[in-house]
C-alpha cells in the first residue's frame, strides 16, 4: 500500500509496558499497605494511563487531590525503573529498521507523558532508527481521541496526514486516526479486554502481530 509515514501508539502497540507498570503500582500499594494486583488486572488498564490505574487500586479513594498525589506518586516509582522490563513486541524492530532502510519516517503519539516517553526510547536504545516525531498526552491541550496530536505528528514528519499510516490497540487511537484523516490499523496483539472487539472500531484492518503488521506494510524482505 502506498503511505509516507507510519505512526504508533506506544503502551501495547510499540511496546510491552505492563510489568514495569505492575512494579510500579505494587510497590506504591505496598507502602500504603495494601494487596498487590496482578499483571493482568494493570495490564487491562495501562492504555487507560496512571490515573486510571490508580481509581482501580485505591476504588475507595473519591477525594481528586488524594487521587492526584497517588498517581504522581505511581509515576516517580515507573520512572525509577521505566525500562527495566519493557521491550518491544517481537518484530516490531523488525518493522522499524525497514522504515529506516526505506528512509520512511516513523513517530510515536501516546496519551502517556511526553518525557517518560523520550526516557522510554531512551532506555530501549532505538538510534539506529529512532523516531521522527513523538507527541505525548501532555504535548497539546488536546489528546487523542482528539485527532491535534496526530496532526502535529504528522507535521514532523513532514508529510500530509492522508498519507499517514497510524497503528494503536484501543478504539480511541482508531477514532484519532479517522479523525484526522488517517489509514487506522487496529493491532489485537495488545493490551485488550475480555469485551474490546477491535472488528467493531472502524479499523481500516485488524492486525494480530508485528509480523503480520510487516507483511501488511509490505515490508518483508
Amino acid at each position: 500500500m502506498n503511505y509516507h509515514a507510519v505512526l504508533f501508539d506506544l503502551d501495547g502497540t510499540l511496546c510491552d509496558t505492563a510489568l514495569d507498570f505492575t512494579w510500579a503500582l505494587n510497590r506504591l500499594l505496598a507502602e500504603e499497605n495494601r494487596p498487590h494486583l496482578s499483571l493482568t488486572q494493570v495490564r487491562d488498564q495501562v492504555s487507560n494511563g496512571g490515573l486510571a490505574l490508580i481509581q482501580m487500586a485505591f476504588p475507595d479513594i473519591e477525594d481528586e487531590a488524594a487521587r492526584l498525589s497517588l498517581r504522581d506518586r505511581l509515576i516517580a516509582f515507573y520512572a525509577m525503573n521505566i525500562t527495566w522490563h519493557t521491550r518491544l513486541y517481537a518484530g516490531i524492530d523488525l518493522v522499524l529498521a525497514q522504515l529506516s532502510q526505506r528512509n520512511t519516517p516513523w513517530g510515536i503519539i501516546t496519551n502517556k507523558p511526553e518525557g517518560l516517553t523520550h526516557q522510554i526510547m531512551k532506555g530501549l536504545n532505538l538510534a539506529d532508527f529512532p523516531p521522527q516525531s513523538i507527541v505525548g498526552g501532555d504535548t497539546l491541550a488536546f489528546a487523542k481521541p482528539h485527532p491535534a496530536p496526530l496532526l502535529l505528528a504528522a507535521e514532523q514528519c513532514n508529510v500530509q496526514a492522508k498519507d499517514c499510516i497510524y497503528i494503536g490497540d484501543h478504539r480511541r487511537d482508531i477514532e484519532a486516526a479517522r479523525a484526522a484523516g488517517m489509514v487506522a490499523i487496529a493491532v489485537s496483539y495488545g493490551y485488550l479486554t475480555a469485551n474490546d472487539n477491535p472488528h467493531n472500531w472502524g479499523a481500516d484492518v485488524v492486525i494480530d502481530s508485528p509480523y503480520n503488521l510487516a507483511r501488511y506494510l509490505g515490508l518483508e524482505t
